[in-house]
């Protein structure tokens, strides 16, 4: 123990010296406490035999002999009347101000200034979107949706609540484990929300249009994200234990940068899969049409001739949600998803390469890059679905549902006379349509499949290319 007082107590000296700094004050009434923490402390190091408890009892001796250091030196000041030893004096004081404010940033656990004002600007926000989100899930009853994002935003105003609280209080190890746990899980459940958008739209567009049954989105890529989830705290367990050993970390921080890897995998492939989704809608229903860049832009964005297109396609899609379709913010839930997408895809890249840089990295202990990818871009996903909630978009339809959505397979009825067609027997008709679309304007009679006593006008559908861009 003696080895350890005389290193962190006696022999301790600034690392680099600040170009100007005020000497600390402490009020001399706290002499006595300082004296009692003094004797408990000796009374310690006689037993413990643990490195890591004498560790931390050297850092408390440290900071009391600083403290009385300072103390004298102000009693010598105000009573003395030769100046002569004054500059040794002040040195001390100014020595033992530097040690006391060593051992405050050590034990800061952020390792920076955190910033009160940006952290409690995103915890008021967040709890904004959190409150809508509230709202609207007990106005349009979206249960699963609306608990997705409520618990999504509501974890990172948490989070970011903590860390505005933390800036004053750096070393209270609860609020640093509330927020990194916090904003660590927060995406997975606005990622959730997403996954059930995406169900949703494959229904309303078409179950022949995607890869996956609807609800295979959420099953597979929520046990994918789960599963992230669980690397990472096992990386964290293990990160923790290090430090608290005094042990290198390195090997717990890569086991969490291994889940969130996993995690920037699993949506790299639930990217794709949409991708392909909006590939299929636009791109694989009518023969003349062929993928091009600029039309991608005009189907996404509604741009006029985007519309023109849009009604040339709608015949291809599910008729018995037509209405839906045609409702305007549906036309833009295609873009909505893939912004909200590839903006948490953003952050999940950020995460990953913060983490693999280590914990006092250069963008883990520069706020700013926290802000911006983390903080900004989890918002603007949350903050999308208070204008694009499910309730705006397709209203309260009772045929869109979380029981219609797992339904393995839909019966829609088809148009003017009520008869009901499966999914595949609509591909089927498509697929004949498509064979006879040689010409310029086909007609397709569908006589073949329906009663021939029904008129032609209603039997038939109208194949046209038309002018587009």
């Amino acid at each position: 123990m003696e080895s350890l007082i005389n290193e962190y107590v006696t022999s301790w000296t600034p690392k680099s010296l600040p170009t100007s700094t005020s000497l600390s004050t402490i009020d001399p009434t706290n002499v006595p406490g300082l004296l009692r923490t003094l004797t408990e402390l000796e009374h310690s190091a006689l037993t413990e035999t643990n490195t890591i408890s004498l560790y931390f009892l050297s850092r408390k001796y440290r900071g009391v002999a600083a403290s009385m250091t300072i103390i004298s030196g102000q009693k010598y000041l105000a009573t003395a009347t030769h100046t002569q030893a004054f500059p040794t004096v002040t040195d001390a004081m100014f020595n033992a101000t530097l040690n006391l404010k060593a051992l405050e940033w050590d034990s800061n656990l952020y390792d920076i200034y955190l910033s009160k004002g940006g952290n409690f600007l995103f915890a008021t926000l967040f709890a904004i979107v959190f409150l809508w989100h509230c709202g609207l899930g007990f106005r349009f009853k979206t249960i699963y949706f609306s608990i997705c994002l409520a618990l999504g935003s509501g974890l990172e105003f948490s989070g970011y609540l903590a860390r505005g609280l933390a800036a004053d209080d750096w070393s209270n190890e609860s609020m640093y484990l509330v927020q990194i746990i916090n904003l660590t899980m927060a995406p997975a459940f606005t990622m959730a929300g997403i996954y059930y958008l995406l169900a949703i739209m494959i229904v309303i567009y078409g179950r022949n249009y995607s890869i996956l049954k609807p609800m295979w989105f959420s099953y597979i890529f929520i046990f994918c994200d789960l599963t992230s989830l669980f690397i990472q705290a096992i990386g964290g367990g293990l990160a923790a234990i290090a430090l608290k050993q005094f042990r290198n970390s390195s090997g717990g921080t890569y086991v969490m940068v291994a889940g969130i890897a996993f995690q920037v995998f699993s949506m790299t492939l639930f990217l794709f899969l949409y991708i392909d989704f909006v590939n299929r809608i636009y791109f694989r229903t009518d023969t003349n049409v062929r993928f091009s860049v600029i039309r991608l832009f005009h189907l996404l964005f509604n741009t006029s001739s985007g519309c023109k297109m849009k009604v040339e396609l709608e015949k291809f899609y599910d008729p018995q949600f037509k209405d839906i379709r045609s409702r305007r913010l549906t036309k833009w839930m295609p873009l909505v998803v893939l912004i909200s997408v590839i903006i948490i895809y953003i952050r999940c890249i950020y995460r990953v390469c913060e983490l693999s840089q280590g914990w006092r990295g250069y963008l883990i202990t520069h706020e700013a890059f926290l802000m911006v990818l983390e903080a900004t871009m989890v918002f603007i996903s949350c903050t999308l679905y208070v204008f694009f909630h499910p309730g705006f978009v397709i209203g309260r339809d009772p045929r869109i549902s979380l029981k219609s959505v797992t339904t393995p397979q839909s019966t829609e009825t088809n148009g003017k006379d009520g008869s009901s067609t499966s999914d595949n027997e609509y591909k089927k008709e498509f697929d004949e349509s498509s064979s006879q679309n040689s010409n310029s304007m086909t007609v397709v009679n569908s006589e073949k499949t329906r009663n021939s006593d029904t008129s032609s006008d209603n039997e038939s559908f109208y194949f046209y290319t038309p002018n587009w861009p």
